[in-house]
C-alpha cells in the first residue's frame, strides 16, 4: 500500500537539529549544507525543500531539509548517523 503524505506533514530538520544530532558546531554544518546545495544545484536538483532563515544581518541564521536532502547530509557524516535517522523516523 502506498502512503500519500500531505505537504504540510513534512517531515523536515533543521540544520540546528543535525549540529546537535551530529555533535557539529552549528556554523560547520551550515557550511556542509550550503556546499551540498550549490553541488545539487549545479546537477539541476530541485532544491524547493531547503529553506532559509535569515537573521536581521542577512545571515543565514538556519536552514531546514527535508528528509531526502537531511539524508544526503548525513550520508557524507557516517554511517551510523545515517542509521540514527533512519530509527529517528518510525
Amino acid at each position: 500500500m502506498n502512503t500519500i503524505v500531505a505537504p504540510s506533514n513534512t517531515v523536515t530538520m533543521s540544520s540546528r537539529e543535525i549540529a546537535g544530532f551530529t555533535g557539529k558546531q552549528h556554523k560547520n554544518v551550515l557550511r556542509d549544507v550550503n556546499v551540498m546545495l550549490e553541488s545539487l544545484e549545479k546537477a539541476g536538483s530541485d532544491l524547493s525543500q531547503a529553506v532559509r532563515y535569515m537573521d536581521e544581518r542577512g545571515r543565514t541564521s538556519e536552514v531546514r531539509l527535508d528528509r531526502v536532502l537531511t539524508e544526503t547530509l548525513l550520508t557524507g557524516y557516517s554511517i551510523p548517523l545515517r542509521h540514527r535517522v533512519g530509527v529517528r523516523r518510525r
